[in-house]
């Protein structure tokens, strides 16, 4: 919320992060009234992605395969010039692998270690949460994702699982591609 007493550069401060939909304290998220985020599924997991850091989504392209790598990295693509590495993300939380990336669309990440884009086989959503939504036990996700949740919600009959995805990225698990 903007202070309406506050000094003009503590204005321009909270303008901007206003203007982020999200900023980050710390570990915490700061939610002002509600946040935003990208949304999509695996399986029957519902996943939400907060609008922190850049993301982009782009319909999977040519997908090269990469020898000696592990199952769940498809290979690398090639968007806007830039070499990204395709990564399965239901097969790599445990799930089964994406059948066909026709028709896929990819989550390129432009932070961490590893250069890359998630492969999700449904439709990315925009969605817009509220700050008080009732949140769950993440202890009750599978153990495979559990380590990249921010936070599990609990809304009606529906559960989100927001992934943290600067512990995503930064993870050895994620950064180690090879066999």
């Amino acid at each position: 919320m903007i202070t309406s007493n506050a000094q003009p550069l503590e204005l321009f401060r909270q303008l901007e992060l206003l203007s982020q939909g999200n900023a980050v304290l710390g570990e915490e998220l700061l939610f002002v009234e509600s946040w935003r985020g990208f949304t999509f599924s695996v399986d029957e997991l519902n996943l939400a992605v907060p609008f922190i850091g850049q993301y982009e989504i782009f319909s999977c392209g040519v997908c090269n395969p990469l020898p000696m790598v592990t199952p769940w990295v498809r290979g690398m693509t090639n968007i806007r010039g830039e070499i990204y590495t395709v990564i399965d993300f239901a097969h790599f939380i445990g799930r089964r692998p994406i059948k066909a990336t026709t028709g896929a669309n990819l989550l390129v990440l432009s932070e961490g270690r590893l250069k890359s884009a998630l492969l999700l086989e449904n439709k990315i959503s925009l969605r817009s949460f509220d700050h008080d939504i009732p949140r769950g036990d993440v202890n009750d996700i599978e153990p495979r994702l559990r380590p990249y949740l921010n936070s599990f919600l609990i809304e009606g009959l529906q559960r989100w699982c927001v992934i943290d995805m600067r512990v995503l990225i930064n993870s050895e698990t994620f950064a180690n591609i090879g066999r």
